[in-house]
């Protein structure tokens, strides 16, 4: 008990007594022997009253053994199974999971992993990606704060997320690599990387950029062809060196024919035992035409220079940022007008975009004159004021102009613009909603408004958004996504084609062993998403006519399935709609490219830069006496304290029963009652 507990005990010591001899004093002097009798249950009732009351608790300290956490990763990819002797490896690796001397020592958790990790069951190397990064700091998230330790069975070859050398110093975790594969540093010349555009334009040269290497320290000469249709494009002969083993420079292609277009990099071999790596295929769409998008500013902006950089990470945009100020030119010349907070400036070119029906982008803020406004469409009213306000952005899941992706809207930061409601004249599709400091208001913050059979209008209402790319690319580590949302808006509103009802995101071409997934809305006749129907993806095989086949299912608001199996080729497709007279028809291609497939060995330098202590796959013998010797993984002893009543509340009031009791009797014995 505590200090402060003691004291009070003998409070209601001291109390108790008081009160019982205040209550008996006189009977003590007249017989001593009787009143005691009467007096002690009452003091004993008083005190247990008062025990009651204080409740006095102690403490009980437990102490127990915590045994660590073991988690083992092990990689489950493609590459991993071909540099080394599977059906060994999983046997030594089974033994060694289940030895039962790690177990009494361990709480093992075995995981497998490739782009995602899962728990372990079989292993089979099929993972056409690796993301090791992604393991590690998924698994650090699970056991936080707890005594653990992760083995690392992986060659050390990543193809996706960010450097694990990183992730895993920043993590503070206990990692030993073991390393799994082929070490040996056999004499290899590989394609790197290959960077292309995903569009080039008809009778253009478009840049193709080659990072090739070799691990020999001798002089090596080779020769990168390019090949399409197997007729050779170009030639480029390569010198490899003991001071030069990286060699990056830039081929320019023509762009002759309309569509996809494969091409075939391949660098000659010399007496390497692994082949694969010295080639790689890559496609580029051939277009005839951009898109001409115009700004048109009043003031200047960061917002300008962000929405020019961003349009244009589309290579079919073409972006001219004029100030409404300069020389006029004729906005029928563009297929888009971007109008960046229009005042009464604005006038002329606001009776041209409507004498001409030009589709166009209307972002309003803090410096927007709506009273021009109001007067210069017919869409909306919004009451003018001097008082600016911040609107977060919600997204509306009712939105079906177009297949709409969520980037996290809700963690952008808010747009600036002069308080005011806003009053719909029009059907629009809203896009976003304005949210005030957590309260959704339902007015729009970003709406769309179709016009007859072509013309479109869309309505930002907020300044900065700038500030949105920004965001996003911290969130994501790339202004991908946040791009990928500007393009999908301008390409709808520039956009001549009246609306459709199915409408699918797939691509003209795709790398096998990629995530690779479809996406396909439905809508009804009245253009509200339809969740509730039966969709299909069948392709066939031009080459072999073989058929395949997927049915779509719903996620997210979209029809979706991965093609992630598919085999490598051109295929027809067609997206068709069970009873209903729609369907989607196209082609696409398949690229055969597999980055798991081109490791030749093991990556030892980087796992050894994972930590001081590094491993093979055949000393897991020495892996398991590591593990029981060493003493930062012996059991914890932790300690568990806990303050209980000194005496149950229960036993006190049966006391107080007891002792009140044998006085009534006691006085009643003795004629006193």
């Amino acid at each position: 008990m505590s200090d402060i507990e003691w004291l009070w005990l003998l409070v209601i010591l001291v109390l108790s007594f008081g009160l019982t001899w205040f209550q008996y004093h006189k009977q003590f002097k007249k017989n001593k022997s009787r009143s005691l009798w009467y007096a002690i249950p009452r003091f004993l009732a008083y005190l247990c009253l008062g025990l009651l009351i204080l409740n006095p608790k102690f403490k009980q300290v437990t102490y127990f053994n915590e045994k660590p956490d073991l988690i083992i990763g092990i990689d489950n990819s493609m590459s991993v199974g071909q540099l080394t002797d599977a059906e060994n490896y999983k046997k030594r690796l089974k033994k060694f999971i289940n030895n039962e001397e790690l177990n009494k020592k361990f709480n093992i958790h075995p995981f497998s992993f490739g782009e995602n990790y899962q728990t372990f069951d079989s292993l089979v190397f099929s993972e056409p990606q690796t993301n090791i990064s992604n393991f590690i700091n998924q698994i650090s998230k699970v056991f936080r704060n707890r005594n653990s330790h992760l083995l690392l069975f992986t060659d050390g070859q990543q193809t996706l997320g960010s450097d694990y050398i990183y992730t895993s110093k920043s993590l503070q975790k206990d990692i030993i690599p073991i390393i799994v594969g082929d070490t040996t540093n056999y004499v290899d010349t590989k394609i790197d990387r290959i960077n292309s555009n995903s569009y080039a334009f008809l009778n253009n040269q478009f840049p193709v950029e080659f990072f090739v290497s070799s691990n020999s320290d001798k002089s090596v000469k080779t020769e990168l062809v390019i090949r399409k249709n197997k007729k050779i494009l170009s030639r480029k002969p390569i010198n490899f060196s003991d001071e030069n083993k990286v060699v990056n420079f830039t081929m320019y292609l023509k762009a002759n024919t309309i569509g996809v277009n494969a091409y075939t990099a391949e660098l000659q071999p010399i007496q390497e035992k692994n082949t694969q790596n010295n080639r790689q295929e890559f496609a580029v769409e051939i277009i005839d035409e951009r898109t001409k998008i115009l700004i048109l500013y009043d003031k200047l902006h960061p917002d300008l220079g962000m929405l020019k950089e961003s349009i244009e990470s589309n290579p079919q945009r073409q972006v001219q940022l004029k100030s409404i100020k300069e020389t006029l030119v004729n906005p029928g010349d563009f297929n888009l007008v971007i109008l960046y907070q229009p005042d009464f400036s604005f006038k002329s070119t606001y009776d041209k975009l409507r004498d001409q029906s030009i589709n166009h982008i209307v972002i309003t803020g803090s410096q927007t004159n709506y009273n021009f406004l109001n007067r210069a469409q017919n869409h909306f009213l919004k009451s003018s004021s001097r008082a600016t306000e911040d609107f977060y952005a919600e997204v509306n899941p009712g939105f079906n102009s177009y297949q709409l992706q969520d980037i996290n809207f809700d963690l952008f930061p808010p747009l600036k613009d002069t308080f005011g409601d806003i009053e719909l004249k029009s059907e629009a599709d809203v896009l976003l909603f304005q949210n005030i400091d957590g309260y959704s208001t339902r007015q729009p913050l970003l709406m769309t408004v179709s016009e007859g059979r072509n013309q479109k209008t869309a309505y930002l209402f907020g300044e900065n958004i700038w500030r949105w790319r920004m965001r996003s690319y911290i969130e994501e580590e790339s202004f991908k996504e946040f791009d990928g949302f500007i393009d999908q808006l301008i390409q709808f509103v520039s956009s001549t084609q009246t609306k459709k009802r199915l409408v699918s995101d797939i691509k003209s071409f795709y790398n096998k062993g990629e995530n690779n997934i479809v996406n396909v809305q439905y809508f009804d006749q009245n253009y509200s998403f339809d969740p509730n129907q039966k969709i299909s993806l069948n392709m066939s095989d031009k080459e072999t006519n073989k058929n395949y086949s997927y049915n779509l299912i719903i996620k997210n608001n979209n029809y979706s399935t991965k093609i992630n199996d598919l085999p490598a080729g051109e295929y027809n497709y067609s997206i068709d709609v069970s009873g209903k007279n729609l369907a989607i028809k196209g082609e696409f291609k398949m690229i055969d490219f597999l980055l798991e497939k081109s490791f030749y060995r093991a990556n030892v330098e980087k796992l050894r830069m994972l930590s001081d202590t590094v491993f093979y796959e055949d000393q897991l013998g020495a892996l398991k006496n590591y593990l029981s010797s060493e003493q930062k993984f012996k059991p914890v002893q932790k300690s568990i304290e806990k303050r209980e009543s000194l005496v149950n509340w229960w036993v006190l009031l049966a006391l107080i029963v007891v002792f009140l009791s044998i006085e009534w009797f006691s006085r009643k014995y003795h004629g006193l009652i």
